[in-house]
């Protein structure tokens, strides 16, 4: 499932963006099993994302201050 950065902008600033938090915030089903940020929009507070994200959205992240951590 697919996930527009921009619906990041209503996670609290320090979130730990993983799919439990996706689900706590009502963003995606409980029954979605892998998501993707895509990065069309933007994203102001800075976010910990421990999901697939595409680099359009990764630069979004990094330039508000986030991090990507997929391992």
């Amino acid at each position: 499932m697919a996930i527009s950065i921009n619906k990041l902008s209503a996670l609290p600033a320090g979130t730990v963006v993983t799919l439990d938090a996706l689900r706590k915030y009502r963003m995606i089903d409980s029954d979605i099993k892998r998501v993707k940020i895509l990065g069309k929009g933007t994203v102001a507070s800075a976010l910990t994302v421990t999901v697939p994200c595409s680099k359009s959205a990764q630069a979004s992240i990094e330039k508000a201050g986030g991090k990507i951590d997929i391992s």
